[in-house]
């Protein structure tokens, strides 16, 4: 045994001290911090589930019989008729798109790839707020129409399925675009010569090899989208339509029914976990390998009469977008701000947003660090259970959430009902999962042989962690803070039914004003959001673990 008290590695016995807690079944304790921190957050995302679970449980008979022929049927058609159509739609332009920048001769790619992550920092329910300023009763084109003596009926209904579909899908393509484009570009191209050997035309050979291929990334891009659809509030109650979150918000808020809230919210959780279970099941046990000596460069596919079609098509999907949304968020920005819209509460909102999102973000990767430590060296039992835990709010929609903490204060402790602490440790637990997945990322790409050295250097095992691991996963921690900083700026539901008394926020704010037209002051906020945004998008690329 060296000087340090250890032996090799790999004879089974480590130096032990009062900071390590037997709880691993490897060969390595989990230091007591952080198994203490990693229990204590899981135990404390999943409470939010369990006391939703808890209150429908008390619900009467009779209440489950009245919203089952009432509310349920209406609810549940309206939002997986809203979740297919956009999850179609979003995946029909996210493939497209990832073909054109991966496979063909399109000028501007690298620009229009960058132009194409843009809308990942405009949360729908801004996207609807640009288009119900732009062709709602109240906005700049019915004025337009009117002013010109052209009848406004020829103006669509934002106020619709269609428009609902539209907007969320033009907010939301990125999530599969971004999974979708990079499993393009690595493909080999071995199997589509083959394709065309057996005498597949171009088209053939996109749907029966090329599509198949990316089937896992495109699978894994319309959960993605499914899940946001299923969750999404602020857009769905803008553009009124009747979706389970917006029943449980009007549960919640116009008839103060916990336990009806509760049952719709089971609900809304049964479908959510239905969702995820079909996904794996479509994924089944397929596995998809490359080798290196099979791969060969994709032939670069020339557009040639096609050329200007699809860049008309591309302008177009840019235009909805992107142009539109920045574009009446600019106009009325001016117009805001020559009106005064930039007073003293405005930059209060702008503040609060600001400070939750920094201290909800730091709070949220503290834990978040702890879970993928165990997650990634110290897989067993214990592992497996905390993970389920912390990551079971990655299936709950922010007003199911938002629903959990009102039961939780109000059941274990009321005094903390309706204070900034309840609504802080709510973001952290609505953001915790994207935290973990990225230290996880990181955690995974430092060689187990340097935490070895470290403890042979004489360190313990909690150590190791903080002088080897912390400082070699920065950049990985600050692209986790920055995804739980992006959530948070962008939170509104979870805001809305759990702030304290006159603690309002931009994305509040936003929905607020944009509910009752006034469109000016609504507006510079939404702005600051996107580049703000903006900001936490540039992190996380630029410090991917």
């Amino acid at each position: 045994m060296n000087k340090a008290g250890y032996e090799p590695a790999g004879l089974g016995r480590v130096r032990t001290s009062n900071r390590t807690w037997p709880l691993s079944w490897n060969n390595i304790n989990i230091p007591m911090g952080i198994a203490i921190l990693s229990s204590g957050a899981g135990i404390l995302a999943f409470l939010p589930a369990a006391m939703v679970i808890f209150s429908a449980s008390n619900g009467t008979y009779e209440m489950y019989v009245r919203l089952i022929k009432t509310k349920v049927p209406v609810l549940f058609v309206n939002t997986l008729g809203l979740m297919v159509a956009v999850t179609v739609v979003a995946a029909i332009i996210a493939v497209f798109l990832a073909f054109i920048v991966s496979r063909t001769d399109f000028p501007g790619k690298r620009l229009l790839h960058f132009i194409l992550v843009i809308p990942l920092a405009i949360p729908p329910y801004i996207g609807s707020f640009a288009y119900i300023s732009l062709i709602g009763p109240a906005g700049a084109g019915p004025k337009i129409f009117k002013s010109l003596g052209w009848p406004v009926d020829y103006i669509p209904s934002v106020y619709s399925f269609g428009g609902a579909t539209l907007i969320l899908s033009l907010c939301t393509f990125p999530y599969i675009y971004l999974l979708v484009k990079p499993a393009l570009s690595a493909m080999t191209g071995r199997w589509e010569e083959v394709g065309r050997s057996c005498g597949y035309t171009s088209w053939q050979v996109f749907w029966k090899v090329t599509l198949p291929l990316v089937r896992p990334a495109l699978g894994a891009g319309c959960l993605l989208v499914g899940l946001y659809v299923l969750s999404d509030f602020g857009a769905v109650t803008m553009l009124r339509m009747q979706t389970f979150t917006g029943a449980i918000y009007l549960q919640l808020i116009g008839r103060y029914d916990k336990t009806a809230a509760s049952v719709l919210a089971l609900a809304l959780i049964a479908v959510t976990f239905l969702l995820i279970y079909f996904e794996q099941k479509m994924r089944g046990k397929s596995k998809y390998y490359q080798f290196g000596s099979s791969y060969t460069e994709a032939v670069e596919v020339v557009l040639g009469k096609w050329r200007y079609p699809v860049m008309a098509v591309v302008i177009t999907i840019l235009l909805l977008s992107v142009g539109i949304p920045m574009g009446m968020l600019l106009y009325w920005t001016a117009v805001g701000i020559g009106e005064g819209a930039l007073d003293p509460y405005f930059w209060g909102y702008a503040y609060n947003s600001i400070i939750s999102a920094v201290v909800a973000a730091t709070a949220t990767i503290i834990p978040a660090v702890a879970i993928a430590y165990v997650n990634t060296r110290h897989r067993g039992i214990f592992s497996s259970i905390v993970n389920g835990m912390a990551n079971s709010s990655y299936a709950l929609p922010g007003v199911v959430v938002a629903l959990g903490f009102i039961l939780l204060t109000n059941k274990i402790a009321p005094v903390f009902y309706g204070t900034i602490w309840v609504l802080l440790v709510a973001y952290a637990v609505r953001f915790l999962p994207q935290s973990i997945q990225a230290g996880n990322s990181a955690i995974e790409q430092v060689p187990p042989q340097l935490e070895e050295a470290g403890r042979l250097a004489g360190y313990s095992v909690a150590g190791v962690f903080y002088r080897v691991i912390i400082p070699l996963i920065r950049p990985g921690l600050l692209a986790g803070w920055a995804l739980a900083f992006l959530g948070v700026i962008k939170e509104l539901p979870v805001t809305l039914l759990l702030r304290p008394v006159g603690f309002d926020t931009l994305p509040v704010r936003v929905w607020i004003e944009a509910s009752e037209g006034f469109f000016y002051l609504g507006a510079p906020g939404a702005l600051l959001m996107v580049v703000l945004s903006l900001f936490s998008i540039t992190l996380i690329t630029n410090n991917r673990g």
